[in-house]
């Protein structure tokens, strides 16, 4: 049985985030987070809040280095390293 396009793009979604968090994946799937993206009235992107929910696992947030609003900001390049197979799907 073959996986799914909607399950390939969460395998690498999920892998690339851990890499950007500096942690494992198994880490990554303890948490509840959300990216928000902060950009100018003309669409430049500045950055990206990545927020972390109420329930997430506290030993991986201490892991990753949140402050006290369960939050960490990311580069506005960040996500440019993207595999360009995962666009193609």
């Amino acid at each position: 049985m073959g996986i799914t396009k909607e399950h390939y793009c969460d395998e690498l979604e999920r892998s690339q985030m851990a890499k950007i968090l500096e942690i494992s994946e198994e880490d990554l799937l303890k948490v509840n987070w959300e990216i928000v993206e902060s950009r100018s009235d003309d669409g430049l992107v500045y950055c990206y809040f990545c927020y972390f929910s109420d329930d997430s696992d506290a030993d991986v947030l201490d892991k990753i280095g949140v402050d006290n609003e369960r939050k960490i900001e990311l580069p506005s390049g960040i996500f440019e390293d993207q595999p360009e197979d995962q666009e193609e799907l």
